[in-house]
C-alpha cells in the first residue's frame, strides 16, 4: 500500500537556562504553578493550575513539572532544529492517576540525560530533573499525559501573557490524544477508560505477537520485547489502534469498508531517535484475522534506523559547536552557531540540518567514502542565505577536517556567492540596500 520507508525524527534538546538569562528553573516552574487557570482559559473559574490538576476535575495523583526551553518545538523537519532568537520558554507537566505511564517518564527524563554541548556549563540554578519511577496502576484505569505552558521566551524569562499550548492525554493501550484547551482536559480523561474490548484485544495481540511471523530470520520473542531487549534498544513504545491503517481515503483502493485493513500503530524511540511501524492485524469486518505483516518497512530497519539517527544528529551537534577559525582562518575562535546569531552577521534565525550526501545522488559503491555534510540555512531583516560544511565520511562519520563547501546569499531578485564565512555580514547588508533600493 506505501512505499517502503522509515522516518526518524531527530530531537535536538537545547540547555533548560540561558547562559544570558537571570532566571532558574525554580523560578519558572515556580511561576507556572501558581498561574490561575482562568488565565489560561477563561471558561474556567479562579484557581491556582497546580492546585486545579490535583484536587479539581482532571484529580491527578501525581504532577511532574520541568521547563522546556524550546516548548518541544525543536523537531522542525527531517534532522533540522531551529536555533532562533526569542525562542519560546514553556513549563511542562507531566500527570497521572493511577501511574505515570513510560512515554512520560522518558519525555520528562530525556532532557536531563542530555550533557551540554562542548564548551558549555550546566543549568546554572536548575533544580534537580526529575526522575519519576511511579509504577503502572490497574489495567485499563491509568491516565498519564503531558502539556505546555508557554510563559516567556528562552532568552528574556518570564515575560509576556502566559498561553497554554496543548495537552497529551494517553489511552490504556498506549496511544494519545491532543486536548486544546484546558477545560476539555476533563471530557478527554473520561475518553481514555473507553477503549472498546475489541482495540485493547488488538493492542495486546501486536505488542506480544511473535516476531518470527513478521520476519521468519529472527528468533522467537514477543514484538515488544524484541523492541526493547533486541537490536533496537529503545526507550519508549507508545501504542494505538488505526481503522484504516492511516490511509486517507481507504475506499478509494478498497470499496467495501468491512474489507478496510485494521493497524496497530507503534512510535517507538531511543535517544534522539524516533520511528513508526504499522502492524496489519486484520479487518474492520472481521477483526484480528490472516497473518499479520509490517505495512511498510521491515524490522530490520527499525535498529538501523535509529543508529542513523543517533550518529546524524551528532554531526548536526558536531557543526554548530565548530570553531569559526577552522573555517575561516581570518576570524577569531566563537562557536559557530554563536556567531551567526551574536557576531557581526546579527542574524535572526539559523536552521540547521543534515545534507547525508551533499545534496548529490551516490551510488552504493561510493556511500562510505561519499562526504556528510550540514546545510544551514539563515535570514536577517528580509535577507538571507545558505551554506554547506563538510564534516566526515557517509561510512565514518564525523571525521576529518572540516571544510566550508558552499555559502549562497540572497534578497529578492539578488543572489550572491560567497567564499568565506566573514563575507556574509557584509554581503548582507548589500543584499539588503539593493532590495531596499528596487
Amino acid at each position: 500500500m506505501k512505499p517502503v520507508y522509515l522516518m526518524i525524527l531527530l530531537i535536538l534538546a537545547a540547555p533548560v537556562v540561558s547562559a544570558q538569562g537571570s532566571y532558574t528553573e525554580d523560578q519558572v516552574v515556580n511561576y507556572a504553578k501558581a498561574l490561575d487557570v482562568r488565565k489560561l482559559d477563561r471558561t474556567l473559574p479562579s484557581q491556582r493550575l497546580d492546585e486545579w490538576l490535583r484536587s479539581g476535575q482532571a484529580h491527578f495523583d501525581t504532577v511532574v513539572w520541568q521547563v522546556s526551553p524550546d516548548c518541544d518545538l525543536n523537531v522542525r523537519g527531517f534532522f533540522e532544529v531551529s536555533n532562533k532568537k526569542g525562542e519560546l520558554l514553556c513549563v511542562k507537566f507531566g500527570f497521572g492517576r493511577g501511574g505515570v505511564g513510560d512515554f512520560v517518564t522518558w519525555e520528562m527524563k530525556r532532557d536531563c540525560d542530555l550533557k551540554p554541548p562542548t564548551g558549555e556549563t550546566p543549568r546554572q540554578g536548575a533544580a534537580p530533573c526529575p526522575r519519576p519511577g511511579f509504577a503502572r496502576g490497574r489495567a485499563g484505569s491509568d491516565v498519564d499525559g503531558w502539556g505546555l505552558i508557554a510563559v516567556g521566551t528562552f532568552r528574556q524569562g518570564i515575560s509576556g501573557r502566559p498561553r497554554f499550548r496543548h495537552i497529551s492525554v494517553g489511552t490504556p493501550g498506549g496511544g494519545y490524544w491532543g486536548v486544546e484547551k484546558l477545560s476539555d482536559l476533563p471530557r478527554f480523561l473520561q475518553k481514555t477508560s473507553s477503549s472498546t474490548t475489541s482495540e485493547n484485544e488488538m493492542l495486546t495481540y501486536a505488542r506480544t505477537l511473535d516476531v518470527q511471523k513478521l520476519d521468519p530470520t529472527l528468533p522467537s520473542q514477543g514484538f515488544e520485547e524484541w523492541l526493547r531487549s533486541g537490536p533496537a534498544h529503545i526507550d519508549v513504545a507508545l501504542w494505538g489502534v488505526s481503522l484504516d491503517c492511516n490511509l486517507k481515503d481507504p475506499g478509494f483502493e478498497i470499496p467495501n469498508p468491512d474489507d478496510w485493513p485494521i493497524c496497530v500503530k507503534v512510535d517507538y524511540a531511543r535517544g534522539v531517535g524516533w520511528g513508526e511501524a504499522m502492524i496489519i492485524v486484520g479487518t474492520r469486518g472481521k477483526g484480528i484475522s490472516g497473518s499479520p505483516h509490517l505495512d511498510y518497512g521491515t524490522l530490520s530497519e527499525i535498529p538501523q534506523g535509529l543508529d542513523v539517527a543517533h550518529a546524524w544528529k551528532q554531526a548536526v551537534l558536531y557543526a554548530k559547536e565548530l570553531d569559526i577559525a577552522k573555517l575561516d582562518p581570518t576570524l577569531l575562535s566563537r562557536r559557530i552557531d554563536e556567531w551567526l546569531l551574536f557576531g557581526p552577521a546579527h542574524l535572526d534565525k539559523v536552521e540547521w540540518q543534515i545534507s547525508p550526501s551533499c545534496g548529490l545522488e551516490v551510488s552504493e559503491s561510493r556511500a562510505p567514502d561519499w562526504p556528510l555534510c550540514v546545510w544551514f540555512t539563515f535570514s536577517r531583516h528580509g535577507a538571507g542565505g545558505s551554506g554547506m560544511m563538510i564534516v566526515g565520511t557517509l561510512g565514518k562519520g564525523v571525521n576529518g577536517p572540516p571544510r566550508l563547501e558552499q555559502l549562497e546569499i540572497w534578497g529578492a531578485g539578488v543572489s550572491q556567492s560567497a567564499t568565506k564565512l566573514s563575507d556574509i555580514p557584509l554581503l548582507l547588508d548589500e543584499v539588503s540596500s539593493q532590495t531596499i533600493h528596487k
